[in-house]
Parts: C-alpha cells; structure tokens; sequence
C-alpha cells in the first residue's frame, strides 16, 4: 500500500513532510476508529478528488480569521471525516483514488493557537504512472476567485523564473497555492492544475 504524505507545516517554504503509512489489512494492530488511515474512494462516492477541493475552498467564503475554523467546524462544513494521526500530530483524512488516478488527503492541525487546513493532490508513486495527476482545480481558476473575494495575490519564483507558489492575504487570512507541473483544460484556457491549497493564519 502507498504512503499518503502529511505535511507537518504550512508555514515553511518547503514544508517537512512525515509519510504516514495506514496499516496493512492482515496487520494484527487494531487500528482505532478515531485514528487515521488510508480510505478507497469506493468508501466516499461523493467525496470525488473535485469535490473535496471545492469544500475546501469554499472554507474561505465568509472568513475573517482561522479563530473561526476550530477542528468541529471544519468538519461540520466539509464533512470530512477527519481522525487524528500521531505521526504528523494533526488530522487528517486522505483518499485512495480508483483506477489508480493517485491520492488526495486534507489536514488539519491547530498548534499553540496557529491553524491551517491543506489539501494536497498526489499521483500514483509508480514510476509508469508518472503522467497522471489527479487534475481537478486550476491555479488560475481559483487565483481568480480569491481575488474577487478581496485577496492580494504574491507569487514566489525561483532562481530561472519557475513558479514555486502564489501567496493570497486578506487581513488576518492566507490561502497559498502550490502548483504542480500538470495542466488541465478550462474555460479560461489552459490552467495550471494545483498540488497544494493551504488556508492558513497571516498573523
């Protein structure tokens, strides 16, 4: 079974990363109802990888600060099942995507006071599945959206001008956008599809 990749902060540049393995069906380990681990996506039929990106965007409607995103909150917002998993200390819900298509999985932590939620899009970790990607949001597509809502957009490029974020801040609110190196067809032509969405504290 592949790993699904935690990442334990969404402050960094690069943020570390703490894979989270679930555990194997023939592991004699009872695994906790309330403890995190891998699900199919057989399990959540309406939790397709699109539709778990558009209830995390929708988060920002409406949002003044993360003070108003405690763990129930959010949860009671997405409906994502989210369980506690010790190796990153956070929450987390991922799903297995069929057809071998990849992985998307959403955190949650909340550390003294600071809080972020992230979705993160992954494709299959074998190496002849290399093209595929789960391409369900556009980067343009949702930089067009935060800005409607008032966010000022920055864009952190590296040394030969590739793209490594957009940064969006509103008062106290941050939603940073990783892309990924796959582009998906959109009625603004075509877009970039994202790998990260973070929304997190600005202060």
């Amino acid at each position: 079974m592949s790993a699904v990749i935690l990442a334990s902060s969404a402050c960094a540049q690069a943020p570390l990363k703490a894979a989270v393995s679930p555990q194997p069906s023939s592991s004699n380990v009872e695994t906790s109802s309330d403890t995190y681990k891998l699900s199919q996506a057989s399990e959540y039929p309406d939790l397709t990888a699109e539709e778990a990106g558009r209830r995390i965007l929708n988060l920002v409607d409406g949002l003044e600060s993360m003070d108003e995103l405690p763990l129930e909150r959010v949860i009671e917002r997405t409906g994502f099942p989210l369980k506690y998993a010790p190796a990153g200390n956070l929450h987390a819900f991922a799903v297995e995507l069929a057809g071998n298509r990849g992985f998307y999985n959403v955190i949650y932590r909340d550390k003294n006071g600071r809080r972020f939620v992230e979705i993160r899009y992954a494709g299959p970790e074998e190496s002849e599945h290399s093209d595929v990607f789960p391409c369900v949001l556009g980067a343009t597509a949702v930089a067009e959206r935060l800005k409607a809502l008032g966010y000022i957009m920055n864009t952190d490029i590296d040394e030969i001008g590739r793209t490594l974020e957009h940064m969006f801040t509103r008062g106290r609110l941050g939603v940073r956008i990783v892309p990924s190196d796959h582009s998906m067809p959109s009625p603004l032509g075509i877009d970039t599809c994202i790998e990260v969405l973070t929304i997190q504290s600005e202060d």
